[in-house]
């Protein structure tokens, strides 16, 4: 499996560091890196998000943000826009 790291925007703006595993009806199946095993065996599940959500993964931006959001429980939206959507043009199994 193709194991593609991504940034999802959760609730509130909070920076969650995920792999992408799918997407269907504009909704991206991911996984906390941390479960993916378990998630692989059945013992624990994906979640779904809005694709808009969902952005390539960049260390730095990730970290300004984890340094945001622990400072002030939120995010500057600024440094949300500098990260680009992924694009889902096909599965990442494929």
């Amino acid at each position: 499996m193709l194991e593609t790291l991504v940034i999802v925007k959760a609730l509130g703006g909070k920076p969650q560091k995920r792999i992408f595993l799918s997407v269907e009806d504009r909704q991206a199946l991911v996984a906390d890196p941390a479960l993916l095993e378990e998630i692989l065996l059945g013992i624990h599940k994906p979640i779904e998000v809005p694709s808009e959500n969902v952005f390539h993964y960049d260390e730095p931006i990730f970290e300004t943000l984890c340094q945001e959001w622990h400072a002030a429980k939120q995010t500057n939206e600024t440094h949300w826009k500098r990260l680009a959507p992924l694009e889902f043009l096909s599965d990442p199994a494929e």
